[in-house]
Parts: C-alpha cells; sequence; structure tokens
C-alpha cells in the first residue's frame, strides 16, 4: 500500500466515522423533537430523555453508516479532483482500480461492521429505549417482551404463562391461567390458542379444571374479563428492531415449528443480512461518480449523496414492502435491490477511466 493510498484511506475513514455520529446524534435529536409532546405528558426527568436519545443512536448509525460512506468518499475524493490530484496520480502510472480497490475492502468491512452494529448494539439499543418508553408511560418496566415461555401476573389474582406468543397475528399458543382467591388457587384454565379480538382475548379449546371440587370440563370459546385490559405487546414495537439476526432466526424456526406464516419474519431475516451490503452499493456509487466528474463543491456532493441515498432507499422500501405482502419471495425480495445497484456498481467500476 503506497503512502498515498494510506493517506486517502485514513481521511475517509475519519470523515465516515464524523458523518456517521453526528447524523445519527442529529436524527436521533430530530426523534426526541418530534416525541417531545409525548414524552413531556409523563413529565420525564432530563436524564432519561437524555438516555432515550443515546439509546436512538446505534439504530441510526446502522442505517445511515452507508450514506456516510457515500458523503465521506466524494467529498475527500471531490476535493482531490478539485486540485487535480488524481491527474498527478495517474501521471506516476497508477491506475484508478488500483487506487479505489483498497476502498471496496473497506467497504465490505465496513458491512460486516453494520451488521455487527445491528446486532450487538442497536437491537439491544432499541429495547431499552422502548422499555424506556414503557416505564415512563405505566411507572413499570415491561413484563413482555419475549415470544416464547412467558410468565406473568395480571391484577395479582390470575398468574398466566404461555408458550409461544405472535405479535404480529395478537395470537397466544398453549396458554396456562391460574385463577387465585385470597393466595388460593382455585382454577385453571388451559387453552391451546388465545387470540385479541380488538375488545378482549378468546381462549379457543379450552379445558377448565375447577380445583375446589376437583372437576374438569371442555369450553369452545371464552372470554375471561379480568384480563380484559391486559396489554400483551406494544403494537408500535417491531420485533425485528429488537431482535438480533439470531434471536430472529430463532424465532422463525419457531413459527416454523408451530406451522405458522412467517413472511414478515423472514423478510426481515433477509433483510438483516441484506441491508449492510448497502456500504458497498454507496462506495461503488462513489467511486464511479468521482472518477467522471469534476467536482470542488462540498454542497453538491452532499446534495448528489442524498439525491442517491434516497433514490436507493425508495426502491428498498418498496422492494421490502413486496416481500411483505407475499409478491415477492421473502428470500427474494429484500436481496432484489442490493444485487441490482452491486452489479451496476461493479460494471461501473470495471469501465472507469484509468
Amino acid at each position: 500500500m503506497t503512502i498515498i493510498e494510506r493517506y486517502y484511506i485514513k481521511e475517509c475513514l475519519l470523515v465516515y466515522l464524523t458523518i456517521a455520529l453526528g447524523l445519527a446524534a442529529l436524527v436521533g435529536v430530530f426523534e426526541i423533537i418530534d416525541k417531545f409532546d409525548k414524552l413531556m405528558r409523563y413529565e420525564p426527568e432530563f436524564k432519561q430523555v437524555l438516555l432515550y436519545w443515546l439509546y436512538t443512536i446505534p439504530k441510526y448509525i446502522k442505517y445511515l453508516l452507508p450514506m456516510a460512506t457515500l458523503i465521506g468518499t466524494l467529498l475527500v475524493f471531490g476535493q482531490a479532483t478539485k486540485f487535480n490530484e488524481l491527474i498527478a496520480i495517474k501521471s506516476t502510472g497508477t491506475s484508478m482500480s488500483r487506487l479505489f480497490m483498497p476502498f471496496v475492502v473497506i467497504a465490505v468491512i465496513l458491512a460486516v461492521l453494520d451488521f455487527s452494529i445491528d446486532s450487538f448494539l442497536a437491537c439491544p439499543s432499541n429495547f431499552k429505549a422502548n422499555n424506556l418508553l414503557h416505564r415512563l408511560k405505566n411507572n413499570r418496566d415491561r413484563t413482555l417482551f419475549k415470544t416464547n415461555d412467558i410468565w406473568f401476573v395480571e391484577k395479582n389474582e390470575i398468574l398466566i404463562n404461555i408458550d409461544q406468543y405472535f405479535p404480529d397475528k395478537s395470537i397466544l399458543k398453549n396458554v396456562t391461567a391460574f385463577i387465585m382467591d385470597n393466595g388460593r388457587l382455585t382454577q385453571m384454565y388451559v387453552a391451546t390458542t388465545c387470540q385479541h379480538n380488538g375488545i378482549r382475548w378468546i381462549f379457543t379449546d379450552v379445558t377448565y379444571y375447577d380445583l375446589v371440587t376437583m372437576t374438569t370440563s371442555k369450553v369452545n370459546d371464552i372470554s375471561l374479563d379480568s384480563i380484559n385490559a391486559l396489554s400483551i405487546y406494544d403494537e408500535s414495537v417491531s420485533v425485528a428492531d429488537e431482535m438480533s439476526f439470531f434471536d430472529l432466526l430463532k424465532y422463525n424456526r419457531h413459527l416454523k415449528s408451530s406451522g405458522y406464516d412467517n413472511q414478515k419474519v423472514m423478510v426481515d431475516l433477509h433483510a438483516k443480512l441484506s441491508y449492510p451490503l448497502t456500504t458497498i452499493v454507496m462506495m461503488l456509487i462513489a467511486i464511479a461518480i468521482v472518477t467522471r466528474l469534476k467536482m470542488g463543491s462540498g454542497t453538491i456532493s452532499v446534495g448528489i449523496a442524498i439525491a442517491i441515498s434516497l433514490v436507493y432507499w425508495i426502491c428498498f422500501a418498496l422492494s421490502i414492502s413486496l416481500g411483505y405482502s407475499g409478491m415477492v419471495p421473502a428470500f427474494i425480495a429484500p436481496w432484489l435491490v442490493p444485487i441490482a445497484f452491486i452489479s451496476m456498481g461493479v460494471y461501473l467500476f470495471q469501465k472507469m477511466p484509468q
């Protein structure tokens, strides 16, 4: 690696870090402002607001790292083209493909980093942020954040165990409700399925045990009025946002074993793998631009970066939506846009002016 390559790599990495952290912190502030009226309703302490802001930063670093890669590369090499540095490099006999090949490798490393940030920082932080909001609203932590083997007490008189929970469908599987009276266990309901009908939870295929008379009976559908107010899960919370790729993979296997349609979870699972490829896409696009256009204005570079990012993310979101709807197979939808853009980027890289 030449001195020139090391210089540009150092400059770019510093700019990537600055832009990613700066944009993530700024967008986190915008989220606080957007939710300010809701947050102030619960009179949070300044420390709690600050913590919520800090919890949002890893999520936005994950999403904004590709844009930081694009903007940083355009800024650094935009200045290089302005002062004819690339022409000087060419005069030494160094090809542009050799100069930029290390940056393609860096983009691959950043893609792995983006995946790691999502799995080990963003998902745990999302859970903490959502739990903080729940604590502000209800003065207690969320008791339900898992999807299997859930235990909780409702109104201090009903102990409930759920074998499996499917948030997207509001379905509980294999539910056992223990009814207590003055600390004494008096009744037990064992239901195969429990589903929310918009008003209350309906137990289906129920076996009722009267532990006082020691009798049992079968019931088709019943509603336990005493748990009508139960909020199983915050509907505004995405399961995928709080689960790492490995947790989501385990959850997907759990769904399959239960015979449930897992289209959305499958799309989210593949999206966690395909989205980090966006850093490679943005790097290849940036290289294609700086080797073909002479840009000296940072404003122009940022404007181009934002425009390209918007086009990419609109296409990616559309592809994900098609996957959710089932119009495109779940294992294909999240990969369509990254692979298409990478193919175009590789072609432009091979055809760059030397």
